[in-house]
């Protein structure tokens, strides 16, 4: 009875998450996991709990959520679960700014889990090592891991690693002061993310890329463009919010 309880905490979290009702997806995957006594079912909440973390930026709880993760896929002894909770935790440190650290948990997905070559993970993997090469200033292997994460995306027709990955590679360039380069990258990543419609996961991407796009736009002079950008977004963000939209 108890697990039916926890799962029916864990399906109404993925609605709310899904609604992107963040909040309030926590609390229901929160009293889930105080719940749940398999492994596999918990290690599944925790997957959705380290996605909240990441959409809200307390990446410090999601390497938490990350290391119960590794806990619970060592008790499974599942290989493929084992690689999620260190990508997981790669990606957390990642965002933390612990480069290194994320760069060799990124290494020990690919040389000691070997997952397919041409899986989510292996593409996922080399994007969040080109992010940690930029961070690192190491435009080199940043643009090598991004070009292996690229190809991953084309093969599976993972658009939203290839929008993600024209993201970094915008990055990159705007870094190098190629304004021009980068806005073709920041361009494609734009046309990609329009096709993601409001209820998905990932349309949060096409605000990146207006915020990426004005800041190239005005560093060309074309400041027309940028500030079309922003008008564009500041309507979108008044619509979001419940104001009137005519």
């Amino acid at each position: 009875m108890g697990q039916k309880i926890a799962k029916r905490h864990a399906d109404k979290g993925v609605c709310l998450y899904r609604q992107r009702l963040f909040k309030e997806a926590l609390t229901e995957f929160e009293i889930a996991c105080r719940k749940l006594d398999k492994n596999d079912d918990l290690f599944a909440v925790l997957n959705y709990m380290c996605l909240v973390y990441m959409d809200l930026g307390r990446y410090h709880d999601v390497l938490v959520c990350a290391k119960r993760q590794a806990v619970a896929s060592e008790r499974l002894e599942q290989k493929s679960l084992q690689l999620e909770a260190t990508f997981n935790m790669a990606r957390a440190y990642e965002r933390l700014g612990e480069y290194r650290t994320s760069i060799a948990l990124c290494n020990r997905c690919l040389v000691t889990g070997k997952p397919p070559e041409m899986s989510p993970l292996s593409g996922y993997t080399h994007l969040c090592l080109g992010d940690n090469f930029y961070g690192l200033s190491d435009v080199k292997k940043s643009l090598k891991h991004y070009d292996r994460s690229s190809h991953v995306a084309r093969v599976l027709c993972d658009s939203v690693l290839e929008c993600r990955v024209y993201l970094g590679l915008g990055q990159v360039f705007e870094s190098l002061q190629d304004h021009v380069t980068a806005l073709q990258h920041f361009s494609r990543a734009s046309e990609i993310a329009r096709q993601f419609t409001a209820d998905h996961p990932c349309e949060k991407l096409q605000r990146r890329v207006d915020v990426e796009l004005a800041v190239v736009y005005g560093k060309l002079g074309r400041v027309a463009e940028a500030l079309e950008i922003c008008e564009v977004r500041i309507a979108h963000a008044r619509c979001s919010s419940g104001s009137s939209c005519n």
